[in-house]
C-alpha cells in the first residue's frame, strides 16, 4: 500500500503552481502522467501473469519455455519455445517497461518452436521446428486498453480532483488575514520534495493533509475495484493460435508436418470455480515412426476443460491444475497393420506448480475401446529472461 501511495503521491510532484501564482497551477501533462503510473502498471503486467495457468503457458509462453515431453514414453522429447519479444528484450532491455511493452504486440504474440526428438534410449532421432503465432489474444488486449484508455484516465481525474483540492486549500489561505502565504507555499514543496525523496509526509503544512488522506483513501478504493475488475475481465479473454510444424529425422531431411489450432476461454464457471475451455485440432502428414515411403494424415481433436485445484491467496497463482478432456483421432489415410481409423480417448492431464517457473504435467489417457490406461510424465520450465527481469518493470 506504500508503493501504492508513492506513486500516486509523485503527481502531486508536477503541480509547479505551488511555487508560482496560486491561481494558476500547472496541470500534469499526459507524458507525466505516463511516467507516474508506470510503478502501478508494472504490478498489474506482474499480476495478470502470475493468474495465466500452467495450461496457457504451455499454449502461448510468457517469454521462454523448456519442457521435456513423455518421459515415461518411447518417444521423448526436449522443447524449446521463446517468443520473438523475448530475443528483442534481450538486446534492448528498456521494451521491457510497460510503456514499450505494450507496443510490441507482434513480438508478444509470435513465439518459435524447437525440439530435440530422442528414443526410448535417450537417443537422438531427429528434430521438430516451427513456430505458434496468437490470431487472437484477448489478454493481451484487453491489458493494453485498461492501461491506455481506463488507468490514464482515472488518474487524470485523480490529478484534477488533487488539483483542485491544492487550490481550494491555498485560497483559504489567501481569505485568512493571519495566514502567511508564501511560507505556506514554501512549506507545501519541502513537502513535496521530502515526500519524493524520502516517502515521508512529515513536512507538510498543517491542515493540508487531512484533506489530502481523504482524497487518496477514496482513490484508493476506487483503483482497487478497477484493478480488481480489470483482473477478472482480462482472465476470461479468449486466446487462439495456429501453429506450424516440420519434422526431421537424425539426418535432417523433413519426413512430416503439422498444423495446429488452439482455442482457450478463461473463467468459465465464474470466480468459485476458476476453469478454462480447451480446445485443439491438430493436423499431421507423415509419420516419422514408419517408412518413408508410407505416408499418413491424421487428424486429432480435443475438447475438454482445465480446472484450477489448488490457488495461492496472496498472489493469485495457480498451484494445482487438473484437465479432463475427450480425444478422437482420425487416420485419413495408410493404416498402420491392427490400428483401427477412429479412435476415441478420455484423458486428464494433472498439473503440480513446483516453483514459480517449474511446473511437473502428468497425462493420463484412457482407451474407450480397450479399457487400457496410458500414462506420460512432462516437465515444464518457464522463465522470463537471461537477466531474470520480468515484462513491465524497468
Amino acid at each position: 500500500m506504500k508503493k501504492f501511495y508513492t506513486s500516486i503521491f509523485i503527481l502531486l510532484c508536477f503541480h509547479l503552481g505551488f511555487s508560482q501564482a496560486p491561481a494558476n497551477p500547472a496541470i500534469a501533462k499526459v507524458d507525466d502522467i505516463n511516467t507516474a503510473i508506470s510503478d502501478i502498471t508494472g504490478a498489474l503486467y506482474k499480476k495478470l501473469e502470475n493468474t495465466k495457468t500452467g495450461n496457457y503457458l504451455d499454449v502461448l509462453s510468457r517469454l521462454y519455455q523448456m519442457t521435456t515431453h513423455n518421459l515415461t514414453g518411447a518417444q521423448k522429447s526436449i522443447a524449446f519455445n521463446g517468443t520473438l519479444f523475448a530475443i528483442k528484450a534481450e538486446a534492448d532491455p528498456d521494451l521491457r517497461i510497460d510503456r514499450n511493452f505494450i507496443k510490441e504486440k507482434f513480438s508478444r504474440n509470435f513465439e518459435f518452436n524447437f525440439d530435440l526428438n530422442l528414443n526410448e534410449d535417450y537417443k537422438y532421432t531427429g528434430f521438430t521446428g516451427g513456430f505458434t503465432y496468437a490470431i487472437i489474444n484477448g489478454r493481451d488486449n484487453k491489458a493494453v486498453k485498461f492501461h491506455d484508455v481506463t488507468l490514464l484516465n482515472a488518474y487524470k481525474k485523480l490529478n484534477a480532483d488533487i488539483d483542485a483540492d491544492a487550490n481550494k486549500y491555498i485560497d483559504s489561505i489567501t481569505r485568512n488575514p493571519n495566514g502567511n502565504l508564501p511560507t505556506i507555499l514554501l512549506q507545501i514543496q519541502e513537502g513535496l520534495d521530502t515526500l519524493h525523496r524520502y516517502g515521508k509526509t512529515n513536512k507538510f503544512p498543517a491542515g493540508f493533509m487531512p484533506k489530502l488522506n481523504t482524497r487518496l483513501d477514496s482513490s484508493m478504493v476506487a483503483f482497487k475495484r478497477l484493478m480488481d475488475e480489470a483482473y477478472d475481465e482480462i482472465a476470461k479473454a479468449p486466446l487462439l493460435t495456429f501453429s506450424a510444424n516440420g519434422v526431421a529425422d537424425d539426418k535432417g531431411n523433413i519426413s512430416s508436418g503439422r498444423l495446429g489450432l488452439v482455442f482457450l476461454k478463461g473463467n468459465l464457471f465464474g470466480k468459485r470455480a476458476p476453469s478454462e475451455l480447451d480446445i485443439r485440432s491438430t493436423f499431421a502428414y507423415g509419420d516419422t515412426l514408419v517408412t518413408a515411403t508410407l505416408r499418413r494424415t491424421t487428424l486429432k481433436s480435443t475438447l475438454g476443460f482445465n480446472f484450477v485445484l489448488l490457488k495461492s491467496k496472496t498472489e493469485s497463482k495457480s498451484l494445482v491444475e487438473f484437465k479432463a478432456y475427450a480425444e478422437y483421432d482420425n487416420v485419413f489415410k495408410d493404416l498402420l497393420p491392427d490400428e483401427k481409423r477412429n479412435t476415441f480417448l478420455a484423458n486428464g492431464d494433472l498439473r503440480l506448480r513446483i516453483t514459480d517457473a517449474l511446473w511437473l504435467p502428468l497425462t493420463i489417457k484412457y482407451d474407450v475401446e480397450k479399457s487400457s490406461f496410458l500414462g506420460f510424465l512432462n516437465i515444464s520450465y518457464n522463465f522470463d529472461s537471461v537477466s531474470g527481469k520480468s515484462p513491465g518493470s524497468p
